[in-house]
C-alpha cells in the first residue's frame, strides 16, 4: 500500500507514552491491520507504486471512456456497462497467478471483526455518564450496583454500520446508536456571537478638522519649548 498519512504515520512528534512503548500509535487502518495480524508492505519503489497506478489508469481513463461511449447516465446503467466490460478487460490483461493456492486466512476463533474493523477513540467519560465525540452523544447505563463510569478512560468504537460501542478493557458497557448533536461543535461560537450582539455598538468617531487636531494636541502635550515649536509648525 501507499505511504499516505491515513495508512502510515508520517509525522515526527512522539508522545511520552509512545516513546516509553517504543512505537507510535498506528492510524485507524494500521490498528485494524494490527488487530488482524496483517503486516502491511508500504510501496517505496517505482515498481511497487506502478502496480496501483496502472489500476488507477484503468479506473480513471479506460473505464470512463467505456462509460461515455455507452452513454450511461445512471448508476444502474454504469453497473451494466461494468458487467460487460470486466470479462473483456480480464481476458486482455489477466495473467495466471504464480501460486494458485488461496492466500486468504480463516478468521481466528474469538476475533470480533466488527470491533477490529471500526474507528477507535480513547475518550474520558463525563460526569453525566456520557461520552461526547465528533458531535455525537453516547449514554452509558449505570454499572452493577448503580456504578458510574465518570472519569474513566474508555475505548469508543464507531462501527461501519453506524452504531457505537464502548469498552472498558474487554468489557462491553454500551452498545447503542449514536445521538448526533450538532450544537456540540457550534455552541461556543454561538455564545460568543450572542455576546457580541448584546454589546452596545461603539460610537463612530467623527472626522476632526485640522484646527481641531491642533487644538487637541496643544491640550494633550506638555507646554515645553519642543512641543510648542512642533505645534506652531503644524499650525503654519
Amino acid at each position: 500500500m501507499d505511504r499516505h498519512s491515513s495508512l502510515h504515520r508520517n509525522d515526527d512528534p512522539w508522545t511520552i507514552e509512545e516513546e516509553l512503548r517504543g512505537e507510535q500509535d498506528p492510524t485507524q487502518v494500521g490498528a485494524a491491520l494490527k488487530g488482524l495480524e496483517v503486516e502491511p508492505i508500504h510501496a517505496l519503489s517505482a515498481q511497487a507504486k506502478g502496480r496501483v497506478e496502472r489500476l488507477w489508469s484503468t479506473l480513471q481513463d479506460r473505464l470512463v471512456s467505456e462509460l461515455r461511449l455507452a452513454g450511461s447516465k445512471t448508476v444502474e446503467e454504469a453497473n451494466a456497462v461494468l458487467a460487460s466490460y470486466r470479462p473483456k478487460h480480464n481476458a486482455r490483461f489477466m495473467k495466471p497467478a504464480a501460486e494458485v493456492e488461496s492466500a486468504w486466512r480463516r478468521v481466528r476463533a474469538g476475533d470480533d471483526l466488527e470491533r477490529i474493523c471500526s474507528f477507535r477513540y480513547d475518550v474520558r467519560v463525563r460526569n453525566d455518564n456520557t461520552v461526547h465525540q465528533g458531535g455525537a452523544i453516547i449514554d452509558i447505563a449505570a454499572g452493577p450496583g448503580g456504578k458510574t463510569y465518570a472519569g474513566s478512560v474508555v475505548e469508543l468504537r464507531h462501527l461501519l454500520n453506524g452504531t457505537s460501542r464502548i469498552y472498558l478493557g474487554d468489557a462491553l458497557i454500551a452498545d447503542t446508536p449514536t445521538t448526533h448533536n450538532p450544537k456540540l461543535k457550534t455552541h461556543r461560537r454561538k455564545k460568543n456571537m450572542s455576546r457580541r450582539a448584546s454589546a452596545p455598538p461603539t460610537q463612530r468617531r467623527s472626522k476632526l478638522t485640522f484646527k481641531e487636531i491642533v487644538k487637541k494636541l496643544r491640550v494633550q502635550r506638555p507646554n515645553t519649548k519642543k512641543s510648542k515649536r512642533r505645534t506652531e509648525s503644524l499650525a503654519s
